[in-house]
């Protein structure tokens, strides 16, 4: 301790004579300097008078570290433990009068630098060995610096130096590295900066540990179902090896131990039938790295007999008293090099005994058709490998096979249910004992497919998206088969409703209506759960409204008049939702009300014409009809002329044969095929004037005339088609009858005076 307060004092002078009095001033040294990973640091406070402290980092640094030499310098000591935070790799040391001023006297930086660190080196080669050498010598290592500084790397083997870089890896020739293949060898790295500089620790290896073999040729064979590997033996360094050989559709890989110069072999027997798998080997000696894996080599594997297993299923149907059967299989591997022959035998049950009973049929490598009686069948499938026999199954058609008519031995109840991991199909086990089922499945009636279970239900996957499907259940009994019972029209998923169209959208002033359809494109579109109808304007809110899914239409409420509004049908499934979009714009007034004012208008219109016209007839004088009028004499104190005497007239579709005659007519002549009926007129008639019929004219007509039905008369006659009033005629007079006389005679003698009535209203 005294000597190291010796050597600080020291220090203390020289530093006071080099600089003179005139230098002697506030300072802290050395400055900017940097220390190697794990070393303490000696930073020494110069100042003129009085006591000092230090900071690191502005944080201040315990007393007992700093130890006053003289009175004018102050030696710090920091441990490496200070130094080393990682979040403060350059650290700021200042010394401060220990003042109410705290006056900063001098500071200095201090930067760490790390010694190279985790050095490993290989022999290796870029390509194939060849002599057994390797070719390469790499070395790499790990550096962290916190500094701009260029490093300079130096590979040392003893004193010498085999490889310069300027990053943390270096590459040399084992020619110029001068490697020994039979004694260890020792190298570091030194690393070199203008300020410092730094050595990593000794390496120290044999060749033997570092020599990273090239990848190996390798040859692969397919055997009866199994691979054989075959690659180069190792170089022969005096010690053992290890291999490992990797292969598709295995997680881990098969290890091999090599003798040196022992050539390497293995031979991987869990691989399926068929099927092609890429082998690769990497090797290593004892301690050394691994080799990079080799080129891949591809293998394809031949057909083994313990990965056959022959699943055989048919669908059997009645047709004109026989039986066709269509069977297929499964359970061969596919892709198989070599040739794969098939063939169906099949013969009745009772004829077992004789095999030459049986018939024989060739078949495809897929499925089969054959014709059977509707006699129990036994059915062999057979298959040939390279002309061997490889595999073989049966099954039993039996004769009540598809026949539905036996309820004891079909399934019942079969029901369906989609779930996320498929489609579930169950059934009713019939009431006699089962050993098992099959259910098959087939969507175009053509290909299909079959599972077997010992359980009332199965879970169908793979099927294809939105397909109706057909599912046949059939129980085993034993060796025998049972009836099968179908469903059909089984949807393996829905899609998602059809299209909505939106048929009709009537717009009012704050209200309109909206109605739509749902076309279904597809055979298993999803039913509608419900619909919702969303509207609004553009910038403004959005409202909706849910409706069930039994309507297609809805009133919308509460709009405003004459604004635009958006609107879309949204129907809603489990499979997801179909919508269809619109738009439209609200009255400024309801137009309904337009439709009930004019409605309104014209009936009150009407009605006040009908009024109108009432009121008008009331007030103007009728017209007469003169159908309804009847002529008679006046009383001969009134009138000094003879009248005639008539008779009531008649509508003019009575007979034109009806004739009026005059007094004197009455007299001279008889009048002929006419009639006289007796006036009774019951009702008030209007009296004209005397003076109102003294001009009346009223042409004549022969008898002959009245009783011919002479088609020119008619027309000349005014009378008869047109003219209400009846002919009268006084030139031609028709004698009398007996009855027409005394008929005259009895209007003479009353006394009531005769008159013409007219008839002012319709009858």
């Amino acid at each position: 301790m005294y000597l190291f307060l010796i050597i600080h004092c020291a220090i203390a002078l020289l530093g006071t004579k080099c600089y003179g009095d005139n230098e002697r001033s506030f300072r802290v040294f050395p400055t900017d300097q940097y220390i190697e990973e794990g070393s303490d640091a000696e930073i020494t406070c110069q100042s003129v008078s009085g006591k000092v402290f230090w900071t690191l980092n502005n944080r201040r640094v315990n007393e007992s570290l700093s130890h006053r030499v003289s009175s004018t310098h102050t030696v710090l000591l920091l441990p490496s433990s200070l130094l080393q935070d990682p979040t403060h790799p350059t650290s700021i040391v200042e010394c401060r009068t220990d003042d109410n001023n705290h006056q900063i006297v001098g500071g200095t930086t201090v930067r760490i630098y790390t010694k190279p660190h985790n050095l490993t080196c290989i022999l290796h080669s870029n390509h194939e060995m060849k002599e057994g050498l390797p070719r390469l010598f790499t070395c790499s290592w790990e550096h962290h610096i916190n500094s701009q500084l260029m490093v300079n790397y130096s590979v040392m083997c003893g004193q010498r130096e085999i490889c310069k870089s300027d990053v943390t890896n270096c590459d040399i020739s084992t020619l110029n590295a001068s490697i020994s293949f039979v004694k260890k060898n020792t190298i570091y790295i030194k690393a070199k900066t203008k300020d410092w500089e730094a050595h990593s620790s000794n390496y120290t290896f044999n060749a033997s540990q570092i020599f990273k073999i090239p990848p190996r040729r390798v040859n692969v064979t397919a055997i009866s179902g199994n691979v054989l590997v075959e690659w180069d033996s190792l170089p022969n360094m005096g010690v053992d090896g290890r291999c490992q050989v990797k292969y598709e559709h295995m997680k881990e890989v098969l290890n091999k131990t090599l003798t040196p110069g022992e050539k390497g072999r293995l031979t991987i027997g869990t691989v399926e039938s068929c099927r092609k798998y890429s082998v690769s080997v990497r090797c290593a000696l004892d301690q050394a790295p691994w080799s990079y894996w080799s080129p891949e080599r591809t293998v394809l594997t031949k057909l083994k007999n313990s990965d056959v297993k022959l699943d055989v299923w048919r669908k059997a149907s009645k047709q004109h008293g026989q039986i066709n059967v269509h069977i297929k299989w499964k359970g061969m591997p596919s892709n198989c090099p070599g040739t794969l022959n098939y063939s169906i035998s099949h013969a009745p049950y009772n004829l077992l005994s004789s095999s030459a009973n049986y018939t024989r049929t060739l078949c495809s490598n897929s499925s089969c058709d054959i014709i059977l009686s509707q006699e129990a069948h036994r059915v062999n499938l057979t298959v040939f490998y390279n002309g061997a026999f490889l595999a073989g199954d049966s099954f039993y058609l039996s004769a009540f096979a598809e026949d539905e008519s036996d309820s004891l031995f079909c399934v019942k109840n079969i029901d369906t249910k989609h779930e996320l991991n498929g489609l579930v199909v169950s059934w009713t086990s019939p009431s006699q004992p089962v050993t098992g089922y099959v259910i098959d499945w087939t969507h175009n009636g053509n290909e299909f497919a079959w599972r077997r279970t010992e359980f009332t239900n199965a879970t169908l996957q793979g099927l294809a998206d939105k397909r109706p499907y057909n599912i046949t259940v059939t129980p085993l009994f034993g060796h025998k088969t049972g009836p099968s019972t179908q469903i059909s029209g089984v949807c393996s998923s829905f899609a998602n409703p059809g299209n909505v169209t939106i048929d009709n959208l009537e717009a009012y002033d704050t209200s309109a209506h909206v109605s739509w359809s749902i076309r279904q494109q597809e055979r298993c579109s999803d039913a509608v759960v419900n619909y919702t109808i969303f509207y609004g304007t553009t910038h403004g809110p959005k409202f909706n409204v849910t409706v069930t899914n039994s309507m297609q239409e809805v009133y919308l409420k509460n709009l405003k008049p004459g604004t635009y509004y958006s609107v879309h049908v949204v129907a809603r499934a489990r499979s997801g939702p179909s919508k269809s979009e619109g738009q439209f714009k609200t009255k400024l007034f309801d137009p309904r009300l337009i439709y009930i004012f004019s409605v309104t208008g014209s009936i009150l219109i009407i009605f006040g014409l009908c009024l109108c016209c009432t009121i008008r007839k009331l007030y103007e004088r009728p017209v007469p009809n003169p159908g309804h009028s009847s002529l008679a004499r006046w009383p001969q104190t009134t009138h000094p002329k003879t009248l005639l005497p008539f008779e009531p007239f008649n509508t003019p579709s009575e007979s034109i044969c009806e004739c009026v005659y005059t007094e004197e007519m009455y007299q001279t002549s008889i009048m002929t095929n006419c009639k006289f009926p007796v006036i009774s007129d019951q009702r008030n008639r209007t009296m004209p004037s005397p003076q109102n019929y003294e001009r009346l004219y009223l042409p004549a007509r022969t008898p002959h005339q009245c009783g011919a039905r002479d088609s020119m008369s008619r027309l000349n006659s005014e009378s008869s088609q047109f003219n209400p009033y009846r002919s009268q005629s006084a030139d031609s007079p028709a004698p009398r009858t007996s009855k027409q006389n005394k008929l005259l005679a009895m209007r003479q003698q009353e006394k009531t005076p005769s008159y013409v009535s007219l008839d002012m209203f319709d009858s």
